[in-house]
C-alpha cells in the first residue's frame, strides 16, 4: 500500500476543503514547497498535489508546483484545472509524474485518450462520487452520471490508475469509505486510490484489511494537519513495518 500526502493549493498556501464546498475552505498558512519537503524527508514515494484555484478557473499555482518539483525527487501526481493540451503539457514539461484527469474525463474522454496516445501513461482517472453520482468541475456540478457508468468509460482506456474520492467524507475525518472504493475497483478493473475520510492509522489499517486487491493507494489531507497521526508512521503501516 503507498501512502500518499496530500497538500491542496490556494493563493500559494496550503488549504483544505470540508466535502468540497470552497466557502468552508481552511488556510494552514503553510509552505506547500516546505509541506512537500517535509513529507518526502519523512518517507513518502509519492506526494498529491490538487490546484484549488485552476479548479475554479482563478488562475492557477503552477509556479509554486514547480518549485514542489524542483525541490523533491518522489513522485508527484497533480489535479486541478487539467482540461486543455497546453495545461497537460506544461505540467508535463517542469517534470510532474502523473496527471489526474476527471472534468475532462467525464466530458470528453476521447481526448483523453488521444492525450494517452500522445504522452503515454502518465494520467489518472479522477473519480470524484457524491451518493454515487459523479462529480465534475471541483466537485461543484452533477455530471448527470453514475460512477458505474463512468466506470465503464475509465475500463476503456489505458489510464495508469484511478484516484476514487468519495465527497461526502472528503475533509470529515469520519473515516473512508471502503465498500463505495471496493465497488469502483470492482468495476474499473486496475489500481485504484483511496481518497477522502481517513481520520487515524487505524482507518489505513483497515484499508489495509478490507480493501480489494486493487486498492493500492491511501490520499490523506486533513489528518496529518490536525496531527491525528504522523507521516512517518504511516509510511511505516503502509510498508508493514
Amino acid at each position: 500500500m503507498i501512502f500518499i500526502p496530500a497538500i491542496d493549493i490556494s493563493h500559494g498556501a496550503c488549504v483544505r476543503l470540508q466535502r468540497g464546498e470552497f466557502q468552508r475552505m481552511v488556510h494552514y498558512g503553510v509552505d506547500p514547497v516546505m509541506q512537500a519537503r517535509k513529507y518526502e524527508e519523512e518517507g513518502v514515494e509519492r506526494i498529491h498535489i490538487v490546484d484549488m484555484d485552476a479548479v475554479r478557473g482563478m488562475g492557477d499555482n503552477r509556479t509554486v508546483i514547480k518549485r514542489i518539483r524542483r525541490e523533491v525527487s518522489c513522485v508527484l501526481q497533480v489535479g486541478g484545472g487539467i482540461r486543455s493540451d497546453k495545461t497537460v503539457r506544461e505540467l508535463l514539461d517542469i517534470g510532474i509524474d502523473y496527471l489526474v484527469v476527471g472534468t475532462v474525463f467525464v466530458e470528453s474522454p476521447t481526448m483523453v485518450k488521444e492525450w494517452i496516445q500522445k504522452y503515454g501513461k502518465h494520467f489518472l482517472a479522477g473519480m470524484d462520487i457524491h451518493h454515487g453520482q459523479v462529480r465534475v468541475r471541483g466537485w461543484q456540478e452533477d455530471a448527470g452520471q453514475q460512477g458505474s457508468v463512468f466506470s465503464q468509460v475509465i475500463r476503456q482506456t489505458s489510464v495508469s490508475a484511478v484516484v476514487c474520492t468519495v465527497i461526502e467524507r472528503d475533509g470529515m475525518l469520519k473515516g473512508p469509505d471502503i465498500n463505495m472504493t471496493n465497488r469502483i475497483a470492482i468495476e474499473v478493473q486496475m489500481p485504484v486510490i483511496l481518497s477522502g475520510g481517513v481520520s487515524s492509522l487505524q482507518d489505513i489499517q483497515y484499508v489495509m484489511i478490507h480493501g480489494h486487491a486493487a486498492v493500492k493507494g491511501i490520499i490523506v489531507g486533513k489528518a496529518l494537519y490536525e496531527k491525528k497521526f504522523s507521516v512517518r508512521e504511516a509510511v511505516e503501516l503502509c510498508q508493514g513495518k
